[in-house]
């Protein structure tokens, strides 16, 4: 879990462009339907679609959580 909320709250500490968090909510959701986390009755796009909103929900805030916070330190 740290790995995949650690990441982005680096980013936005850095100042990473939106990309980053953007690619990496694409390969979370990638990476969940890879490994058949799938929503019952759906099909690949449906779950990789519903896994995409998921990642993103917890992703972009914690990214923004990070930049807050590297402009308050300075």
């Amino acid at each position: 879990m740290v790995i995949w909320l650690g990441t982005p709250f680096y980013w936005g500490w850095i100042h990473l462009s939106l990309w980053g968090p953007v690619i990496w909510s694409v390969l979370i959701a990638i990476v969940a339907v890879a490994t058949k986390w799938r929503m019952a009755g759906r099909g690949l796009i449906a779950s990789w679609v519903q896994g995409l909103c998921l990642s993103a929900s917890g992703v972009f805030p914690i990214y923004f959580l990070g930049r807050f916070l590297s402009v308050l330190a300075n």
